[in-house]
């Protein structure tokens, strides 16, 4: 709130947390993301679409990392198989 006020001169008073919707840029996130995002809208026409794929019809909301990698397999995305001669950090790995 200082911020937008400060720089940005905007109105911020009754303003609360929650009444913002916090954004960035596409040079902030880490590539994968990028790489993940491109692919999903590349597929489908809404965001969210992809996210239920992954966690089923019966899901519980919540997408484990097995379930994250299954349903990116069954989704035929090889955007994060390790190509020849490339490699991947264990915190770069989803495997």
């Amino acid at each position: 709130r200082e911020l937008a006020s400060a720089y940005g001169f905007f109105d911020v008073d009754g303003l609360e947390d929650g009444d913002v919707e916090w954004w960035t840029g596409l040079t902030e996130p880490p590539e994968d993301v990028i790489n993940l995002l491109e692919f999903f809208i590349s597929r489908y026409d809404n965001i969210e679409q992809p996210f239920l794929d992954i966690d089923g019809v019966d899901g519980n909301g919540v997408i484990t990392l097995r379930e994250f990698v299954d349903g990116l397999d069954n989704m035929k995305c090889t955007k994060f198989k390790q190509q020849k001669g490339q490699t991947r950090t264990k915190e770069q790995r989803i495997d």
